[in-house]
């Protein structure tokens, strides 16, 4: 692609120079031609590559590692399961603790219905419910356990 450029006549003394025998003016102009070229380079540096947040992560049980989810240099979000303990006694407990809810919980309807027509007494309905509130207490301990037992990313980001 071609480029020509040129200047307009000032009216100065130069400009008369320009002027050929015959009268006519010329004008000088210079001629480009524009070529497509790569203008990059390549340039290699070294430099340390530092996190701007670090984030230490820490177990709230203690136990065996059975499984870990991630390596270094993985992008993670938010809760995203890191790793996870065994928890296989947990998840017993837990199962006990279910069963023992659902048996108070059949206690204390049982002595509902028998205190309606007078059979018992307010304070064996009163233990009955309270048994059952201890074992909602106890299956809710057994399920946070059990829960402890994931690790989970806290904020996105990558392992390092």
């Amino acid at each position: 692609m071609p480029l020509i450029a040129a200047c307009s006549e000032s009216g100065d003394s130069e400009s008369a120079s320009n002027a050929n025998t015959d009268g006519e003016r010329v004008t000088p102009i210079a001629a480009y031609e524009v070529v497509h070229r790569d203008m990059s380079r390549q340039l290699n540096l070294s430099a340390s590559v530092v996190t701007r947040i670090s984030v230490s992560l820490s177990s709230r049980t203690q136990g065996l590692v059975a499984e870990v989810l991630v390596e270094e240099g993985d992008l993670v979000e938010a809760g995203d399961v890191l790793a996870r303990f065994d928890v296989e006694e947990q998840g017993a407990e837990l199962a006990r603790a279910q069963a023992r809810a659902r048996e108070t919980q059949l206690e204390r309807e049982r002595i509902e219905q028998l205190r309606e027509s007078e059979t018992v007494s307010v304070a064996e309905l009163q233990r009955a419910q309270a048994a059952y509130e201890v074992a909602q207490a106890e299956q809710l301990l057994w399920q946070t356990r059990l829960d402890f037992g994931e690790i989970r990313a806290p904020q996105r980001g990558v392992i390092t």
